[in-house]
């Protein structure tokens, strides 16, 4: 599929795409998010809880958050691979 969704609210954490959703109960204090071109790799409080898909999108990826979120750091990474 082309888009994947991860979201927070409570203390329910899910990762959606094309129809398939992982969910997990719990306290979510800290993520870590990877992604590249075709993988996304989510490390919930230090990797007690991690969340690992495939995505292959059709069109330049684009990525977006919304909602309280505090102490955001945002990396860039470039290759000319």
């Amino acid at each position: 599929g082309d888009a994947a969704t991860f979201s927070k609210r409570g203390d329910v954490i899910e990762l959606s795409r094309d129809g398939d959703t992982r969910r997990i109960q719990a306290d979510g204090r800290t993520f870590r998010i990877f992604f590249d071109a075709s993988s996304i790799e989510i490390f919930v409080n230090d990797g007690e809880y991690v969340f690992s898909s495939r995505v292959y999108p059709t069109q330049r990826a684009t990525h977006s958050i919304s909602g309280v979120v505090e102490h955001l750091t945002l990396y860039k990474l470039e290759t000319n691979i």
